[in-house]
């Protein structure tokens, strides 16, 4: 009994370590727009706009206590589109996303920032 409940205990624990949720705002067309990057495990992340979550997991690619920066190749119908990368600043609680296309992509670039709370 002793060990399931150590079991238990450790699962909890360990689940929220991981727990980190930025809710970032940004204006776009002089609106303004709710975004949150949302720690799913150790080394991912999603991201939610308004509560429409994508189905993408960003991977970290560099944390320490004062930035984070995460993303991924962003593929469409198997090709690949554009490079998407997410940088916190912890101290100054900004954000920068940007969308990179690849040259072969018929997207635009798209870049936005703003302030975030950490939940």
């Amino acid at each position: 009994m002793f060990y399931k409940v150590l079991f238990l205990a450790l699962v909890l624990f360990s689940s929220s370590a991981v727990t980190e949720i930025y809710s970032c705002k940004y204006n776009q067309a002089g609106s303004e727009k709710i975004i949150t990057f949302d720690r799913v495990n150790h080394s991912h992340f999603k991201i939610c706009y308004a509560k429409n979550c994508d189905d993408k997991l960003y991977m970290v690619i560099y944390a320490d206590n004062d930035s984070l920066i995460f993303g991924d190749v962003i593929k469409k119908e198997k090709n690949l589109n554009s490079f998407k990368i997410i940088i916190l600043d912890k101290n100054k609680n900004l954000f920068t996303s940007n969308k990179i296309k690849f040259p072969n992509s018929n997207f635009k670039n798209e870049f936005i920032s703003g302030g975030c709370t950490i939940n």
